[in-house]
């Protein structure tokens, strides 16, 4: 299994990493023998273009040393987006040389975007990942893409829900619900600090209310719009209004889920993000962009509140309606934990990615 596996104390942060590790965490060892190979980067953001060729050889190395010692009966291949999902793709070819079945998990929605904007990346990624024998899919637009535009069958495109509603947040959602309706406006940003996940859309957002509602936002992450960020905050007049914390994960972060009533996520594009998913699971009112397989997933103004990506004066009449409305803030709040609790679960998901491997190596058995 190839993915986000760093050590446990690393500073390295991301989607793809939060799911690898609750997933080397869960029961899946009780069907598989497993073994791990990290393919994350070393730093946050990620170092120079030469440095990740180097580790990118490196990481392949390794992998290649795993195939020829272990001979595993099938290889993961958790992907992102870009660089990394050409190397995954050619690691799918290595074990088909091997003879060695592969499943690969694109987990970044803008490579559907880019598939269909760029010819060139067109056909990189169409031979990348057509050396994949199953494409594992975040939600229904995954698959259409997979069985559409790559030419995989039904059967070999399977869809595996995020697994990021933890049992911790899930109760602390559930008790949540069980205190009064907070009436103030705290507002909750996690995520990569980066021009597509709309982080300047949400502080011209915040601009257009500062004058007309009591509000503050928290914005946990780093990335190369970190510092463009804070000019605007300043240049909006918006300094009491935001507080950037950085990255923060386990116990830091569940606090500050617990400490927010509405997430806002406008990115401009998705798989389907697990800080979502996080945010449903502890209780939160959610207000993000139809992209990807978001709109598929949740139910616009009954699950969550669904804006168009890049729209500025969209997703400030969004907070603007949680904010003076409490009581529908609350109710989306309980229908998005319910969503998160049914089906955003590990073990469900964990019985899914391990009927599709066993289907894969031609291994027969009941997953229910």
């Amino acid at each position: 299994m190839v993915g986000g596996f760093p050590p446990e104390k690393s500073h390295i942060y991301g989607g793809i990493v939060t799911s690898c590790r609750a997933l080397k965490n869960s029961s899946i060892a009780d069907s598989f023998e497993v073994e791990y190979v990290d393919s994350t980067q070393i730093s946050n953001p990620p170092p120079s273009l030469p440095r990740r060729l180097l580790l990118s050889i490196q990481r392949f190395a390794i992998y290649l040393s795993r195939l020829l010692i272990f001979r595993p009966h099938a290889v993961v291949l958790f992907a992102s987006k870009g660089a990394s999902l050409l190397e995954k793709g050619a690691m799918a070819w290595c074990a088909k040389m091997f003879g060695i079945k592969s499943l690969i998990f694109p987990r970044n929605g803008s490579v559907m975007t880019t598939y269909r904007k760029s010819s060139l990346q067109r056909i990189l990624f169409y031979c990348a990942l057509k050396g994949a024998n199953t494409f594992l899919c975040q939600g229904p637009a995954w698959k259409k893409f997979a069985v559409d535009d790559l030419g995989f069958s039904e059967e070999r495109a399977v869809v595996v829900l995020n697994w990021t509603a933890t049992p911790e947040l899930i109760q602390s959602g559930t008790e949540r619900f069980f205190r009064n309706v907070d009436r103030c406006n705290s507002c909750l940003f996690v995520g990569w600090l980066e021009q597509s996940k709309g982080v300047l859309d949400l502080l011209d957002a915040c601009g257009l209310l500062k004058y007309s509602h009591q509000f503050h936002l928290t914005i946990a992450g780093r990335g190369h719009t970190e510092v463009e960020a804070k000019r605007r905050v300043v240049a909006l007049g918006l300094s009491e209004h935001v507080s950037f914390v950085g990255w923060v994960e386990g116990d830091a972060l569940r606090k500050l889920y617990s400490e927010h009533n509405i997430f806002i996520l406008p990115s401009w594009a998705e798989g389907f993000p697990n800080s979502i998913i996080e945010a449903m699971a502890s209780g939160l009112a959610v207000i993000g962009t139809a992209v990807g397989n978001i709109p598929d997933i949740v139910k616009h103004d009954v699950d969550a509140l669904l804006v168009q990506p890049r729209d500025v004066d969209g997703l400030s009449n969004a907070m603007k309606l949680l904010f003076e409305n409490p009581s529908r803030r609350y109710e989306i709040a309980r229908c998005g934990h319910s969503l998160a609790r049914r089906d955003f679960s590990l073990e469900p998901a964990v019985r899914t990615i391990s009927a599709a491997i066993a289907a894969t190596i031609g291994c027969v058995k009941n997953w229910d």
